[in-house]
């Protein structure tokens, strides 16, 4: 089964805030905050379905240092911030913010 893609005025149309569209079309660096104060990092947005946005980090060399997620969850604290190679499922409704290029273009 293959995903389906959207446009940015598609998944506009479908509540995501701009900065998440774009991410949805435009591999880059962006920043959200859920209601509970953490914070992600990620470089892709990709829709999953009307509660759910699926978010991709570049854990590959290039992105060295980017941590995904702060603060750290659960028994990984000690470890630092996490990378999640594989992405990692958000509820929209738990989005507070989103940011486009955080730390600049």
């Amino acid at each position: 089964m293959t995903q389906q893609q959207y446009t940015e005025d598609e998944l506009l149309a479908r509540g995501w805030p701009p900065a998440l569209a774009k991410a949805g079309i435009d591999f880059f660096d962006y920043a959200l905050g859920l209601r509970n104060g953490t914070v992600l990092r990620f470089n892709e947005a990709r829709y999953i379905d009307q509660e759910w946005v699926h978010l991709s980090a570049g854990c590959e060399p290039r992105y060295e240092g980017l941590e995904m997620l702060w603060p750290p969850l659960g028994e990984h604290r000690d470890m630092g911030p996490l990378c999640f190679q594989r992405g990692i499922d958000v509820r929209l409704m738990e989005i507070a913010w989103v940011a486009d290029a955080p730390y600049g273009s």
